[in-house]
């Protein structure tokens, strides 16, 4: 009897959880670029290839209208890479622990450095307006053009 009521409410309890956790909005915590690089630091991403990508298509315009990104050089080239922000900025430590950081000279404090690795996605435009999703689950999607259909091809 007391198992009857106990699974249910288990249940209720790891589905709200998760809609909580689905539902939580993306948080932008900073820009960093160099060049036509970019980093976006973000908590609370999408978890899937699609909804990366979507994000990224939904919110591309108004990243460069709000911070630039991206940056394109003269050829309309350029990478952004949306890293997980994690447990936020630390300081680069003076023994050998560096190496498992990525840190940003664009920062006038000591606090600038992620752990690594943090990517969660990587978007390069190349070659004549072609752009590629590298994914942290080792997916890549590529686009021919803006127009063209995007395809998994890793």
């Amino acid at each position: 009897m007391l198992n009857n009521k106990i699974l249910p409410i288990l249940f209720l309890m790891v589905f709200l959880f998760s809609l909580g956790w689905l539902l939580t909005p993306i948080e932008i915590k900073g820009i960093h670029t160099d060049d036509n690089f970019s980093f976006i630091l973000v908590n609370n991403f999408p978890v899937t290839d699609k909804g990366k990508i979507a994000w990224w298509s939904d919110n591309k315009a108004s990243l460069t209208k709000k911070y630039g990104v991206p940056a394109p050089d003269s050829n309309g080239y350029y990478t952004v890479v949306i890293w997980d922000f994690g447990d936020g900025y630390r300081e680069m430590p003076d023994v050998d622990q560096g190496s498992d950081l990525l840190c940003f000279d664009d920062m006038k404090t000591t606090f600038n450095c992620l752990e690594k690795p943090g990517s969660i996605l990587m978007i390069s435009r190349f070659d004549g307006g072609k752009t590629s999703f590298h994914m942290n689950n080792g997916h890549t999607y590529l686009q021919l053009s803006e127009k063209s259909e995007l395809k998994r091809v890793k």
